[in-house]
C-alpha cells in the first residue's frame, strides 16, 4: 500500500478545505501598507511587534460549513493546521522585513483545555462557552481535541527554533492580555495586532498600537484599523454612539460599552435594558452635569452613570478591561509568557521537516529563518 497523500493520480487537484480560514487572516500587503502609511504610524527606524489572535482563526475554521466531518474525513488535518499557523506568521514576518525592519511575531492563545481562569471571580462562568464549544461540542470538539494534543505542542516546538516568532498560550488570564504584557517587555517597540476579536479593539486606544480588525464581507474579508469606523459597525450602526465617538477614546467608557453589550465567547452577558445608546447618553450627560470627568479611569466610579446594575456593568468591566485585568496578574504569569520567547538554532532540522511532515504543506522556511 503507497504512501498517503492529500493529492494523487485520483485526486490531482487536491483542494485545502481549510485555507479559507488562514487565508482571511492575511490582509494584502498593498492593502496593509496603505492602511499603516495613512496612520502615519511607522517610522524608516522602528522596531516591530507582530501580535495574531489564533482565537479568531479557531472561530474562522468553526463556521466553515461540516467543519466537523471535515476535520474526522482529513488525515493531514494537523499538519495542515501546524503548517498553517506557523505561516501566518511568516505572511507578516515578510511584510515587515520588505521594509528592511526588526520584527518579532508573537501568536496568542488561550488554553482550550482550561477550565479556570483569573476571571472566575468576578464571573463563574468565564469562557465556559469557548471551552464547550471546542471540547465538548460533537460539531467542533475534533477541532480542540487535535489543538491541545497535537497543533500547538508541535507548533510551540518548532517555532523554538525560529528566530523571533514565538507561540505564547495562556492558561488562567486570557490570551489577549499578551500584547499587552510583551509591548512592557519591549517598550521600544510599534506593535501590531491582528485580530477578529471585538476584546482587542481596545489596545486602538494605547500608544504604540497599530489595531487591524479582521471581518467576514459579502464580498470577502475586510481590515479595519481606525476607530471611527470600528465603533459603528460593532455597535451596529448605532448614531447615539457614533455621535459620541469621541467619549471612547477614554479607555473606560470603551470597556463599558463592550460590557454592556457583553462577550458570548467569554460568558460575560449583556445587561439587560442597557444598551450603548442608553450608556453613551448616560456618560454624556454625567460629564455635562458634572459628576464625571471626561478622563475618568475608575470602574468604580464610571459605572455609577446607571440607575441600575452598577454592580453588573463593574463585575463586566472587571473582565474586560485591560488595566483591571492586567492588575490582577502575578509574578508567575509574568513569568509563564516569558519562558514561552525562546529562541534556539537546527537548520538543518527545519529543513529535514520540511522535506518530510511538511513536504505537501511546506513551512515558509526562507521568509521566517532569512
Amino acid at each position: 500500500m503507497g504512501e498517503a497523500k492529500p493529492f494523487s493520480d485520483d485526486n490531482p487537484l487536491y483542494d485545502n478545505p481549510f485555507e479559507v480560514a488562514f487565508s482571511g487572516m492575511k490582509i494584502r500587503y498593498v492593502t496593509y501598507a496603505s492602511m499603516i502609511r495613512s496612520a502615519k504610524f511607522l517610522k524608516p527606524a522602528d522596531k516591530v511587534s507582530v501580535f495574531i489572535n489564533i482565537e479568531t482563526l479557531l472561530n474562522s475554521l468553526s463556521s466553515i460549513k461540516d467543519v466537523g466531518n471535515l476535520v474526522l474525513k482529513e488525515q493531514f488535518f494537523p499538519v495542515i493546521m501546524e503548517s498553517g499557523i506557523i505561516n501566518l506568521a511568516a505572511h507578516y514576518k515578510r511584510f515587515f522585513r520588505k521594509f528592511n525592519l526588526d520584527v518579532k511575531v508573537f501568536l496568542y492563545y488561550t488554553d482550550l483545555s482550561r477550565e479556570s481562569y483569573k476571571n472566575n471571580q468576578y464571573e463563574h462562568y468565564y469562557r465556559s462557552y469557548y471551552q464547550n464549544k471546542f471540547m465538548e461540542n460533537p460539531n467542533y470538539y475534533l477541532i480542540g481535541e487535535r489543538m491541545v494534543k497535537d497543533i500547538v505542542p508541535m507548533v510551540s516546538k518548532i517555532l523554538e527554533f525560529i528566530p523571533d516568532v514565538y507561540f505564547i498560550k495562556t492558561e488562567s488570564m486570557d490570551s489577549s492580555l499578551v500584547p499587552y504584557v510583551v509591548s512592557k517587555m519591549y517598550p521600544d517597540r510599534k506593535n501590531f495586532i491582528i485580530t477578529g476579536d471585538n476584546y482587542d479593539t481596545q489596545y486602538m486606544n494605547y500608544p504604540h498600537f497599530f489595531v487591524s480588525i479582521i471581518r467576514r464581507t459579502g464580498t470577502g474579508n475586510l481590515a479595519i484599523c481606525n476607530l471611527d469606523k470600528i465603533i459603528p459597525m460593532i455597535f451596529r450602526d448605532n448614531m447615539a454612539v457614533v455621535n459620541n465617538v469621541d467619549i471612547f477614546y477614554n479607555k473606560m467608557f470603551y470597556s463599558m460599552c463592550l460590557a454592556v453589550t457583553g462577550d458570548h465567547r467569554r460568558s460575560i452577558k449583556s445587561i439587560r435594558g442597557v444598551g450603548p445608546k442608553t450608556l453613551s447618553n448616560k456618560i454624556k450627560k454625567a460629564i455635562e452635569d458634572g459628576n464625571l470627568t471626561r478622563d475618568c479611569t475608575s470602574i468604580d466610579v464610571c459605572c455609577t452613570v446607571l440607575d441600575r446594575d452598577n454592580d453588573l456593568l463593574a463585575q463586566n468591566c472587571r473582565c474586560i478591561n485591560l488595566d483591571s485585568q492586567y492588575a490582577d496578574l502575578t509574578d508567575s504569569d509574568f513569568f509563564a509568557i516569558k519562558n514561552q520567547i525562546v529562541d534556539r538554532y537546527d537548520q538543518n532540522s527545519l529543513e529535514e521537516l520540511n522535506t518530510t511532515r511538511y513536504q505537501y504543506f511546506p513551512l515558509m522556511l526562507n521568509e521566517l529563518t532569512h
